[in-house]
This record gives structure tokens, sequence and C-alpha cells, in this order.
């Protein structure tokens, strides 16, 4: 098996105008294993394992076959119902998902959505590369543990998401121990905001001018984006420019990251496609050592395929 995702939700979907979308097959499991069957043309071996009840819709059967993804790590039975939530989107791409027959920090809800190694089919947990969806102030350490070491021995990596925003900041010890536990986080905008903002402040926030050492904020560099030539470094730059906030709290939540844990965030922008911001392992600096960690990130952005 070379993927293996988790995090199972049947999304009803209430567009701008008002029209609904029923019964879609939704979390970050299943998207992130569509891209990557995208790339691959169809011809890896992936996997998805959740918790899931009896109401799971044949339309989101039918879609994981759709994908060629293997389905024999969805754990029958294992609630009440399958985790379901409303997906409701305004027209300035604003999304705010609210849970149906679960709370946002429900124990079972959250068991479900991340299911324990030892109950992975044989296939499964012998997979290169495993992406987990956490709640990003309640994380399953052990599991996440367990995930990284078991793709490192078959000379992978282990990502993380979160699969919602945090309701309050969560205290910067916290998203060291998370960001000690993966190889890449990948929050979408609204998410890697409430890591760091209050919820009166997330949707007004500006580029904080803040870039002292206590701090922890950085300036975004040019001269760090990635690209082979000036060209190709000034694209990366537009793109990134588009998004200052996220890219400062981007390196912010990097800087957070201990030697030996995650190098690379990547920040889902929706229609914008990601910005992402990385470093060198062999140069990386202990977490909070100011400003001089700049200097051994770089920043890009990645459209979104058309």
């Amino acid at each position: 098996m070379e993927f293996v995702c988790f995090t199972f939700i049947v999304d009803d979907i209430v567009l701008p105008d008002g029209q609904t979308v029923m019964e879609q097959l939704g979390g970050g499991g299943p998207q992130s294993l569509f891209g990557y069957q995208v790339v691959s043309g169809m011809r890896a071996k992936v996997g998805i394992s959740a918790g899931v009840g009896r109401d799971v819709p044949a339309s989101c059967r039918r879609c994981l076959s759709l994908f060629s993804i293997d389905d024999s790590g969805l754990i029958e039975d294992a609630g009440p119902r399958t985790p379901r939530a409303w997906q409701i989107f305004e027209a300035d791409g604003l999304r705010t998902q609210v849970w149906r027959g679960f709370r946002d920090n429900d124990p079972k809800l959250t068991e479900m959505l991340s299911p324990k190694f030892e109950d992975l089919p044989p296939v499964y947990r012998q997979a290169t590369n495993f992406h987990l969806g956490v709640h990003p102030s309640v994380t399953p350490s052990t599991l996440l543990e367990v995930l990284r070491q078991s793709a490192h021995r078959a000379g992978g990596l282990f990502t993380i998401e979160p699969y919602t925003s945090a309701p309050t900041p969560p205290p910067p010890y916290h998203l060291t121990s998370l960001l000690s536990k993966c190889d890449v986080f990948s929050p979408n905008e609204l998410e890697l905001r409430s890591l760091f903002l209050s919820s009166e402040s997330i949707k007004t926030a500006q580029v904080p001018q803040d870039t002292s050492r206590d701090g922890m904020l950085f300036p975004f560099r040019p001269e760090n984006s990635k690209g082979e030539n000036e060209n190709e470094k000034e694209n990366a730059n537009k793109g990134a420019r588009g998004h200052p906030l996220t890219v400062q709290l981007a390196l912010q939540l990097l800087a957070l990251s201990p030697p030996g844990g995650a190098n690379t965030v990547v920040v889902r922008c929706g229609a914008d496609g990601v910005v992402l911001v990385a470093r060198d392992p062999s140069m990386a600096k202990a977490a909070n050592e100011g400003p001089d960690f700049n200097s051994t990130a770089f920043v890009c952005h990645v459209p979104a395929v058309q």
C-alpha cells in the first residue's frame, strides 16, 4: 500500500445561493486520496480507514471506487452513524462546518475519524505514507507517533492536517508537540489563523508588524522563494504576496517545530492553490531561536490545478 488516509465524512453542502448538494464524500482523507490518484494516473494502491456507521451513502462508496481507493480499512458499525456535517459556503469562499449528530470535540467522533493503528488491516499498517486529520486542540499523540515511525521505516512520510479550526489558540508548547510528530503540516488559511488569533480577529486580521524575537514573526523575504531562475521566483513571490498574513503565520508555525519535527507547512488557499513554507532540515535550528530561523526557510506559491 502506497498511501493510507484517515477521516471519512459525509458532506451536505449548502451553496451561496441556497442550493444544496447532499451526501458528498468529504473529509481530508478522501480529498487527499483524490489528489494523489490524479497525480499517479490512478495507478497507486491507496486506502482509506475510518469508523463508519451502517448509513454510508451508496454515492460515497461509488466515489471511492471511481478513484480506485481501497475501502477495506473502513471499520463498519464503529458508531451509531457515519460522521456527517453541513458545509455552508459563502460567496467570498468562506466555509462553515456544522457537525450533524456530533459535538465538535466529541471523543466518539475523534475515535471514528482516527482509528487505532492495531485496528488497521495488515496491508495498511505496512503503507509507505500516511495522512491524518486531527483536532488542533485534542490530538491522538500515540497514534501520531506510531504512524510516523511506521512511515519512516518504509521510507515514507507522515502528514497531518486539522479537520477544523481551533476554538481558541492553543499554547505554543502544544503546537510544538504536534509539529514534532509529523513531517508536513497542512492547515487551510482559517485553520492556520485559529492557531494564533482569537475568533473575533480571525476574519479581520492584518499582517502583523511584530518581527521581534519574542513575537516570533518573521518578514517575508523574496530572496528565500524557491525557484530555478528569477522568473520562477517572481511568479512564486506574486502568489505568496497575495497572502501576506498566511506567509507570516506559516513561518511562525514552522518556527515552533523542533529539530526532527515538521520541516514543511503547506497552507491550503482554496482556488488560489497553496502557500508552501519549508526549511532545509540540515540547517534547521531549534525552535524559538528568532529571526535567524528565517534564513533557513523558503516560501513559494503553488497555483491550483485548473
